[in-house]
C-alpha cells in the first residue's frame, strides 16, 4: 500500500495570480526509512553508454535531474518514491554523469529532448510521468510536447522555462542579469552545507566530475537553462490538457517566483508552493517524494500505467 507521507491538510494561500497551496514544514511529515533500494543500471543510447537510477515497481516516474547534477544527487528522493509504488527511471542527461554531450547542432531544449525519446526506448519505457527540476523541467516540457505517446502527466520542480518581470515588464529569463542571479547561489549552498551529512556527499558525487571533466559544456548548459523560453510549449501542453504540476519553493532566488508564476499561468494549472531553496527536492526528499507521489495518485487509472 502506498504510505500517506503528509497527513496533514494543505493551507490555502493566494497569490497575486492565482491560489497556491503549501504543504507541512519537512519538520512535520512522516519520514520514510527506504526498504526497496535503487541501483544503477545501463543502457545503449546512439551507441553510447548511459547510466541511470533504476528501482520499484508500478507507474513509471521519469525524473530529469536539475543543470550540474546528475541522477546520483536525488537518491534519497529516488529511494522513497520507489517505496511509494512508483518505478523510478533517472537518467544522467547528456553533458553530465558520464553521458555524452550532445553534438554542437542539437545543444538545445530540442536536442535534448529528442535525445530523451531516444533513451525511453532504449529503457523500454513506454508510459510515463516524466519529473523534471530546474533545468530538467524544461527538459520535461518539451518532451512532453514531442513524445505525447509516452509523457502521461509532468510535475515541474522550480522550473525553468517561464518569465522573469522585471520592473512591471515580463521578459524572457535571458534578459535577466547575470549579477541578479548569482547573489542568490550562496543561499541555495548555504542551505546545502546545513544537510552537509546527508545531501552533501551525493552532490558532490555528481557536481565535481561533471565540472572537471568538462568545465566548458557544464557553463554552456548554464546559459541553454538561462535563455529558455518555453511559452509555446506549454501554450500546446495547456491546448493538449496535459495532466500537470508545478510546484516552487519558498525561498528560491535561483528560479524567481515569477518564472512559477507564469508557467502557472500558461500551463492553466493552480500552483504549490513548499518550505526551502532552489535545491529542496535534495534537502528535503520526503517532501519531494510526496509531491509526485501525490501527482500520480490524482491520475486516471489509464495514466497511471
Amino acid at each position: 500500500m502506498p504510505l500517506a507521507l503528509l497527513p496533514s491538510p494543505p493551507v490555502k494561500l493566494m497569490n497575486q495570480n492565482h491560489a497556491t497551496s503549501a504543504i507541512a514544514p519537512p519538520t512535520q511529515a512522516k519520514s520514510l526509512r527506504p526498504a526497496v533500494d535503487v541501483s544503477i543500471a545501463e543502457v545503449l543510447v546512439r551507441g553510447q553508454r548511459v547510466r541511470y537510477t533504476t528501482g520499484g515497481e508500478g507507474p513509471s516516474v521519469l525524473f530529469l535531474h536539475g543543470w550540474g547534477l546528475g541522477h546520483h544527487a536525488y537518491r534519497r528522493g529516488l529511494r522513497r518514491l520507489a517505496n511509494l509504488g512508483l518505478r523510478v527511471v533517472a537518467p544522467a542527461l547528456p553533458g553530465f554523469g558520464g553521458t555524452q554531450e550532445l553534438p554542437t547542432p542539437e545543444e538545445s531544449i530540442a536536442g535534448y529532448s529528442a535525445w530523451l525519446g531516444d533513451f525511453a526506448a532504449a529503457a523500454r519505457l513506454t508510459s510515463a510521468i516524466v519529473v523534471g527540476h530546474s533545468f530538467g523541467g524544461g527538459v520535461a516540457i518539451r518532451s512532453a510536447v514531442d513524445q505525447p505517446g509516452l509523457i502521461r502527466g509532468m510535475v515541474l520542480l522550480n522550473s525553468i522555462g517561464g518569465r522573469w518581470q522585471n520592473k512591471g515588464r515580463s521578459v524572457g529569463m535571458g534578459e535577466r542579469p547575470w549579477w541578479d542571479w548569482s547573489k542568490h547561489v550562496p543561499g541555495d549552498v548555504a542551505a546545502l552545507l546545513s544537510n552537509f551529512g546527508s545531501t552533501m556527499p551525493s552532490v558532490l558525487e555528481d557536481l565535481v566530475p561533471n565540472v572537471v571533466r568538462n568545465p566548458l559544456g557544464v557553463a554552456k548548459v548554464g546559459r541553454l537553462a538561462r535563455n529558455a523560453d518555453l511559452a509555446t510549449e506549454l501554450a500546446i501542453l495547456r491546448s493538449r490538457a496535459l495532466p500537470a504540476s508545478v510546484v516552487h519553493s519558498g525561498s528560491d532566488g535561483v528560479v524567481p517566483h515569477s518564472c512559477f508564476d507564469s508557467i502557472c499561468e500558461q500551463l492553466g494549472v493552480v500552483g504549490e508552493i513548499v518550505p526551502g531553496n532552489h535545491s529542496w527536492p535534495l534537502t528535503h526528499p520526503d517532501v519531494f517524494a510526496h509531491m509526485v507521489h501525490e501527482f500520480a495518485c490524482r491520475l486516471p487509472a489509464e495514466s497511471r500505467s
